[in-house]
């Protein structure tokens, strides 16, 4: 008779118990359901592997790692809605030298500057790094500044990852909210609409600030707003 492996299960893990010679570890003649037990987890475990790596490769193109490739910018069309609601940007609390070749904000602060260290002031559009805790961290930031009223107006794009705290902290302070109709294609360092720029999700624009008719009046043509 062939010996048969039989799991048994207990509260605290699964033991092997050989039904032929009663064994709880490895015999001779448990070798062959063992050998297969051994194949078994490999493939479990290159297909963890493989899923670790498609995850990695969605987040990269995501703007929510901070390895990897996470600057995407946004097209100056947003930005040319968001100026008027806004009158001016007085700053750009998360940006680079590439970036304000669109957003011309009168002050802006650089990864190496370190916003989240710095007072923000005026009239803010932030676009932050999607990567986390830098996301939840730029956003506290805002509603921070916002609330200590040093930040009169701000616009603020991310993805709509509804689930998250740091979006539903931000979506019941601000005053208004534009879900985009279809998905932003950010650019690249090169200006350029990419595959690879396109997110796995639809994004947000929040707005905080004195003039939610106005937000509402040129957002909606980007997508449907939501005053809150």
């Amino acid at each position: 008779m062939k010996a048969q492996l039989q799991i048994v299960q207990t509260q605290k893990q699964s033991e092997f118990v050989c039904s032929a010679c009663g064994a709880d570890r490895a015999c001779d003649c448990n070798a062959p359901a063992l050998e297969r037990l051994a194949a078994m987890r490999e493939l479990n475990r290159q297909a963890v592997a493989r899923h670790r790596k498609k995850r990695q490769e969605n987040q990269q193109s995501c703007n929510i790692t901070p390895a990897g490739n996470s600057e995407w910018y946004t097209p100056e069309k947003y930005i040319d809605l968001a100026r008027p609601v806004l009158g001016d940007i007085d700053l750009d609390p998360a940006s680079c030298e590439f970036a304000q070749q669109t957003v011309k904000a009168r002050n802006y602060y650089t990864a190496a500057d370190d916003g989240l260290k710095k007072q923000w002031r005026g009239r803010v559009w932030l676009n932050p790094p999607y990567a986390q805790p830098l996301v939840g961290q730029f956003i506290d930031k805002l509603l921070a500044e916002r609330n200590a009223k040093r930040v009169k107006a701000a616009i603020l794009l991310t993805n709509n990852f509804t689930e998250n705290t740091w979006f539903q902290s931000a979506a019941m302070l601000c005053q208004a909210i534009c879900f985009t109709r279809g998905r932003i294609r950010f650019l690249n360092q090169d200006g350029q609409e990419t595959a690879g720029a396109v997110t796995m999700r639809g994004q947000a624009f929040m707005y905080f600030g004195p003039h939610t008719g106005k937000f509402f009046d040129v957002f909606s043509d980007v997508g449907v707003v939501l005053r809150t």
